[in-house]
């Protein structure tokens, strides 16, 4: 399988696809741009901090492990990436679900 910017730009679950929602959310969110930097957690296999300003504050979780798991922090899940789905997999959120951070 060849990987390439085209083939990417194709499918809307390409990982490049991805980070553009990223870039997206980010810069229609003050906080996740200037926001100030709390450390929560970091481990082998999760990370996760918040970023807050005077109105907001967003609490980011980075999964790095090859497993699902649920979030350990209260809130709506804005954006997921699963990176491989079998057919019988949901993800556990997805953009459509969201209108905005916590």
């Amino acid at each position: 399988m060849k990987i390439n910017r085209k083939s990417q730009e194709a499918d809307p679950d390409a990982l490049l696809n991805f980070y553009r929602q990223l870039i997206e959310l980010r810069q229609m969110n003050p906080v996740l741009l200037s926001g100030d930097f709390v450390p929560l957690k970091a481990t082998r296999s999760l990370m996760a901090y918040e970023r807050q300003n005077s109105e907001k504050t967003w609490v980011v979780v980075l999964n790095f492990s090859e497993k699902e798991r649920k979030n350990p922090y209260s809130g709506r899940c804005i954006l997921t990436k699963i990176a491989e789905k079998s057919p019988a997999s949901k993800p556990p959120c997805s953009r459509s679900e969201s209108a905005g951070g916590g």
